[in-house]
């Protein structure tokens, strides 16, 4: 188990952030999810620079958590 979390888990997260740096629009269940919670409509560039940034994020926290 301990070696699933250490090895596979941060391969998985830089893996999710590429896909939503890469390809941010073919995320449509988020934007569904989204739409849902907040009940208003989002256009695409919104949603595109919103999951390009959200993939950032994601490897920047990786990178923080394992420079510590």
């Amino acid at each position: 188990m301990a070696f699933i979390l250490d090895n596979l888990f941060p391969i998985a997260i830089v893996i999710l952030g590429i896909l939503f740096i890469i390809f941010p629009l073919k995320f449509r269940f988020m934007m569904w999810f989204w739409e849902k919670l907040y009940s208003r409509r989002l256009n695409d560039t919104m949603t595109k620079w919103g999951f390009r940034f959200l993939g950032i994020c994601l490897l920047v926290v990786l990178l923080v958590s394992l420079l510590i």
